[in-house]
């Protein structure tokens, strides 16, 4: 475990209701997102932390354009953009 991770699971706590991500979820990210992240999901699965504050989870919006992101003032989102969502609050935002 890195030094980050230890850090953060000081902070917010252990891992709670794990669920294992398939090797394809994880393939189908490489390159996308950060390796260490998918390491991060390798080790941990998709759970929750902070006494299920917030979770880790599979992007339901991947390959989709933050249309918020295109709202702000000078942002310049292109079409090739792309957003992933991976983790979600309790209240599921």
């Amino acid at each position: 475990m890195d030094e980050d991770f230890a850090g953060f699971l000081e902070e917010f706590g252990p891992p709670i209701e794990k669920r294992h991500v398939p090797v394809s979820s994880i393939e189908r990210y490489r390159g996308k997102l950060p390796d260490q992240l998918l390491t991060y999901w390798a080790e941990q699965g998709w759970c929750g932390y902070a006494d299920g504050l917030f979770w880790t989870v599979e992007s339901p919006y991947s390959d989709a354009r933050p249309a918020s992101m295109a709202d702000q003032p000078g942002a310049s989102v292109s079409s090739a953009s792309v957003g992933y969502a991976l983790t979600i609050s309790a209240c599921g935002q």
